[in-house]
């Protein structure tokens, strides 16, 4: 009763996935939290430069492992995937992933 059957009915689609593998030092967002810049862009425009940019200065610092960024899927309704076109690499220091993604329209 939220949503209509089929909702939404025009053009819905997803923004390309980034995922990133890191330490308990770096959150990528947090439920409640204050969005950094780069997760704002991604969930209101589904742009993701200011974020990737930001995972790499949490790289630089040691906090972040690796990131990859997967193909955006343009007819969400239709069941397709988004498959990242490399591997994301963890390791013992650096065994959490985080994603985030853009769905539009928002209901």
């Amino acid at each position: 009763e939220n949503h209509p059957f089929r909702y939404p009915s025009s053009d819905p689609h997803w923004s390309r996935f980034v995922y990133a593998s890191h330490s308990s030092d770096y959150v990528m967002w947090e439920d409640g939290g204050t969005a950094s810049g780069g997760v704002e862009n991604v969930a209101e425009i589904g742009s993701t430069g200011t974020l990737l940019r930001e995972i790499a200065g949490k790289k630089n610092e040691g906090s972040v492992l690796d990131e990859v960024v997967g193909s955006g899927i343009g007819k969400a309704s239709e069941g397709a995937t988004s498959i990242p076109g490399e591997d994301l690499c963890a390791d013992a220091s650096h065994p959490y992933v985080s994603g985030i993604s853009m769905i539009a329209p928002s209901p």
